[in-house]
């Protein structure tokens, strides 16, 4: 077996592997390694430019890697960093705390957390870190909240959860949240709204990922909707027991885009967390996610219902002025209907983007059910817990769309096609891209239907950026 790390112009933000330790491979040295590990007589070979010093501090922070022994690089930088009488990171902390009055115990870890998230960001200092801004609104995505998270798990020795940053949302939270799990006690009162809801959790979720369920995906998709049935809803927002959420992830003097989650069990505004990233200082960019996926919150009865809290919200946040609409996936179909809805109020969106949708039925999604469903449970992360509020979510808004047709907008359209298929197409040479029926320009992103929006989520939005610049937007 041959396995190789990227390589120059592979990854968007290389920085990111930089501070894990890992150096995009030079494609001269890349392909002279390969050739010679391939000729040799080892059955399994890496090929990676690593700098021991950091990444061989980060692989061992919390417990011994027996995959380094033998590498003398590694060994040397461990030995080298665990001096004898070295003081526990975690055990000061904790002294540290205890000594302290209690007023000033959340400071310290405030500060902790700031300090280790502009670490994770690339900031100068903490200072660029906010205590009361969204993690999202910070920068953070799924990759960089588990970053954050084992950072603060070796520093303060606490069992952290992979969900960490989407239980607390904000340093402010988390500080609260790491002072009970280091003290316990008294020291976990948090104040309100920062605590995990109670009922998160469950087992419909995660069935999602066994065999059986998925062998007879259809079968366990209709089950989920019958139990969805149970579940509360709302006919317009004075229905709803707290306001719908709208997340601004970036901001910027340009006119800003409101992007439109997905229904999928992935939904939530982390979505389009890499697509904001390469919009930060250009424009403000808003994620509206669609109601019921959190715990506590009712699904729509019916897409009004669902159109007349998105126009709210939505009106709320952008003001007075222009904005533009866009949505990725089942995201794209939101953005459609509610482009309508609000042309027909006399608030219409300056311009629509529709990011690699297809309409329900599609036989090219429809060859592509075992990499659409792989794709939600691989992608399982810091901001997606596969609970049974979002398991029941997913199937809830399965019949609100389940006749969805293409709706004809006034607003200037574009849409952006992955550049990759999902899966394998025997078909016609591109029959598998995405299609839009009306009036639209077309762009094809880097990556396939997931990863246009994930890992080269910021090559996506200079795309983006620069077609709604060639409009005065």
């Amino acid at each position: 077996m041959l396995a190789w790390t990227p390589w120059h112009g592979e990854v968007a933000d290389p920085e990111q592997l930089r501070r894990r330790g890992i150096r995009p491979l030079d494609p001269g040295v890349a392909l002279d390694a390969l050739v010679r590990a391939a000729t040799g007589a080892d059955d399994e070979v890496a090929v990676a430019d690593v700098d021991w010093p950091v990444f061989g501090s980060a692989f061992t922070a919390v417990r011994p890697a027996p995959l380094l022994r033998g590498v003398s690089d590694a060994e040397a930088v461990t030995d080298a960093a665990a001096p004898a009488g070295e003081t526990d990171p975690a055990r000061a902390l904790r002294d540290r705390l205890a000594a302290v009055p209690a007023d000033d115990r959340r400071r310290i870890l405030l500060d902790l957390v700031r300090a280790q998230a502009a670490t994770v960001l690339g900031h100068a200092g903490p200072g660029a870190v906010e205590p009361d801004r969204d993690f999202l609104e910070l920068g953070f995505d799924s990759l960089t909240a588990l970053e954050l998270r084992d950072a603060l798990r070796q520093e303060t020795g606490a069992e952290l959860s992979a969900t960490l940053l989407f239980d607390h949302p904000t340093p402010e939270a988390l500080a609260g949240h790491l002072l009970g799990a280091i003290l316990g006690g008294q020291a976990a009162a948090a104040p309100a709204g920062t605590a995990t809801p109670e009922g998160a959790g469950g087992l419909l979720g995660g069935l999602f990922r066994e065999p059986k369920a998925r062998a007879d995906a259809a079968g366990y998709a209709e089950l989920l909707v019958k139990l969805a049935q149970f579940r509360p809803s709302f006919t317009g927002p004075a229905d709803l027991t707290r306001p719908a959420a709208i997340l601004r992830l970036a901001d910027g003097p340009a006119t800003p885009v409101v992007c439109c989650c997905t229904m999928s069990l992935l939904s939530g505004a982390h979505e389009y967390a890499r697509l904001a990233a390469g919009l930060r200082g250009r424009r403000d960019v808003w994620a509206l996610p669609n109601p019921g996926f959190g715990v506590g919150e009712e699904l729509p009865a019916d897409l009004d219902a669902l159109l007349r809290v998105h126009v709210d919200t939505v009106l709320r946040a952008v003001g007075p002025g222009g904005f533009v609409l866009a949505g990725h996936s089942g995201g794209a179909m939101v953005a459609n209907l509610l482009a309508a809805e609000l042309d027909r109020r006399g608030r219409a969106p300056a311009a629509v983007v529709l990011m690699d949708t297809y309409p329900p039925g599609s036989e090219v999604l429809g060859g592509w059910t075992s990499q659409l469903l792989d794709g939600m449970v691989e992608r399982d992360s810091a901001y997606t817990p596969m609970d049974d509020h979002r398991a029941t979510a997913w199937a809830g808004y399965l019949p609100l769309f389940l006749d969805w047709q293409p709706t004809p907008m006034a607003a200037p359209t574009l849409l952006v096609r992955a550049g990759e298929p999902l899966g394998e197409w025997t078909g016609e040479p591109g029959g598998w891209r995405s299609v839009w029926p009306y009036p639209h320009e077309t762009r094809d992103a880097a990556g396939d239907h997931f990863t246009m929006v994930g890992e080269r989520g910021p090559e996506l939005a200079v795309t983006v950026d620069d077609w709604l610049a060639e409009r005065g937007l």
